[in-house]
């Protein structure tokens, strides 16, 4: 198994707020995408990687190389991880790859979903999750922006 300090899941992955504020919060000069549908994507990837600081660079990887690169690499600072969904967390757990701390910042309303809290609905599969990776160690919150308060879900997902 291997630890990483951090992964965010946010179904928009680049935007403003990533940008602007988490980069910045990290001092993170890489960002790693572990994303199979993304991966498929040249004209997104391309995208992303020209709204990225300069000195920043951008890794996209389906789970399965990514759980490989990220097993791998020798992190000279702390990258900003980001996926889509839970269940791409899954895909990393069972290739050895876990998490000491899950932001969840955006995940959609979809018929099935209950708001957990505010942006953020999970179906029963979503929670369970939740509540296994509370279970392993991992603090799970939801924080939108490093300077706006994290709702710790071990206090709501029961």
């Amino acid at each position: 198994m291997r630890y990483l300090k951090y992964v965010r899941i946010d179904e928009r992955l680049i935007h403003g707020q990533v940008l602007i504020k988490w980069l910045e919060k990290h001092e993170s000069k890489r960002v790693i995408i572990i994303d199979d549908a993304i991966m498929e994507n040249p004209i997104l990837i391309s995208v992303m990687q020209r709204s990225l600081p300069k000195e920043c660079n951008l890794d996209v990887y389906g789970c399965e190389d990514g759980a490989r690169f990220l097993s791998q690499e020798v992190f000279q600072y702390i990258p900003m991880i980001l996926v889509r969904t839970v269940s791409t967390l899954v895909c990393l757990e069972k290739k050895g790859i876990l998490f000491e701390k899950i932001n969840i910042a955006r995940m959609p309303y979809s018929l099935g979903k209950e708001e957990i809290c505010e942006n953020v609905y999970m179906d029963h599969s979503e929670k369970e999750l939740i509540q296994y990776y509370l279970k392993k160690g991992s603090s799970v919150y939801v924080q939108m922006v490093p300077d706006s308060e994290k709702v710790y879900l071990g206090r709501i997902i029961k």
